[in-house]
């Protein structure tokens, strides 16, 4: 069957694309036309089993399921490939969808539109709803000003490290710790309530804590408590800094330990 038999039950509108229509309601798409492409001519010989969502994996990479290795989006593959064309926009934008790891299915299309064997540095820039803007530029409820120029400041430590190589690492491992969701940061939390095998008090290695007093994930109390519990241990205590001093203090942490 030819494509322009193909009818639907919606009228046809034009677009800024000669010779191209769409069904009513695809305005937006519509204006635009000009700037994309239509593709007739994928097909996949699937029979069975997430024959739409396989389509899909085929159409964001250029590959068919199973690929035998975790390839990369087209956006990525793009983005790599041109990088970014102006310093402060992502290479790689994805609208219309958030990562989500709550079923299998969301999984694997968290699959094809992301970085593959690219790693996280090529991963996309997600915009859930483009008509609600980027949520982490807006401040969620109780958010004072105070507490987003210590975020600031912690990104412009991340950013000032002198060290190119550690600064990367540092932001990678940012990113790769929320990747697949939050079940890592759970675990870690069962097992910091579990009895820990032995008594602080039996600890006899020199212990040096370095807790910010602004802190609001590991409170400053539980530094005091274990400084006091363990023999001879040493607190390094800053009342203006959080949960990421090392960012700030690591030359120091490192010089302690040497």
């Amino acid at each position: 069957m030819k494509g322009s038999e193909l009818l639907g039950t919606c009228p046809s509108i034009p677009t800024k694309a000669d010779g191209i229509v769409l069904g009513e309601g695809l305005e937006s798409i519509a204006s635009v036309m000009d700037k994309g492409a239509i593709v007739r001519s994928l097909i996949s010989d699937t029979k069975f089993g997430a024959i739409h969502l396989k389509a899909q994996y085929y159409a964001n990479t250029g590959y068919l399921f199973p690929a035998g290795v975790k390839v990369p989006s087209l956006g990525a593959v793009v983005g790599r490939t041109l990088g970014r064309r102006h310093d402060d926009v992502p290479p790689y934008i994805y609208i219309g969808r958030d990562i989500d790891t709550s079923d299998e299915e969301k999984l694997f299309i968290s699959e094809y539109i992301g970085p593959g064997f690219y790693g996280v540095r090529h991963a996309p820039f997600m915009i859930p709803d483009p008509a609600k803007g980027v949520a982490t530029l807006n401040a969620i409820a109780g958010m004072q000003p105070e507490r987003l120029d210590r975020r600031q400041a912690y990104l412009r430590a991340i950013t000032g490290l002198a060290e190119p190589e550690l600064r990367s690492r540092m932001i990678d491992n940012s990113a790769e710790l929320y990747r697949q969701g939050g079940r890592g940061m759970y675990d870690e939390a069962l097992i910091l309530t579990k009895p820990w095998g032995f008594e602080p008090a039996e600890i006899t290695v020199p212990v040096h804590i370095w807790q910010g007093g602004r802190d609001d994930t590991v409170p400053a109390a539980m530094a005091t408590h274990l400084a006091e519990s363990i023999p001879g241990a040493r607190l390094s205590l800053f009342a203006d800094e959080g949960h990421h001093l090392l960012y700030v203090y690591w030359p120091e942490i490192l010089a302690d330990l040497a």
